[in-house]
């Protein structure tokens, strides 16, 4: 699994916790508008992320919003929310953070109900 970012800080927000880190792009040498594209492929539909805890399992936490600043250097910074929750103690900057869960895209079938 390929992470997003690495934690860099956690922010207490109105509206609850943000993870803040730069994003980890696959390719060094790439445009800002292939990147922003590449950002929105990833995060599209994410409604959880992940990390790998201190007992070598995956934990998955609620994803509430995504921004992103650009900044100098083609360089992308993500703030992921999760709201009001209680951070587990070894969520701590350097953790890798990775894709959790998406949400499943309506089907056809699912449209056509009425």
């Amino acid at each position: 699994m390929i992470p997003i970012f690495k934690l860099v800080d956690i922010l207490h927000t109105p509206e609850g916790i943000a993870l803040a880190g730069a994003y980890s792009s696959d390719s060094l040498h790439q445009s800002l508008d292939s990147l922003l594209c590449e950002i929105n492929q990833r995060l599209d539909g994410l409604s959880s992320i992940s990390y790998l805890s201190n007992s070598s399992d995956y934990q998955h936490l609620p994803l509430q919003k995504v921004q992103y600043t650009t900044s100098i250097g083609d360089r992308v910074n993500l703030f992921l929310l999760l709201g009001h929750l209680e951070l587990p103690p070894d969520l701590v900057p350097g953790t890798l953070i990775y894709p959790g869960i998406r949400q499943p895209s309506p089907s056809a079938a699912q449209l056509s109900i009425s």
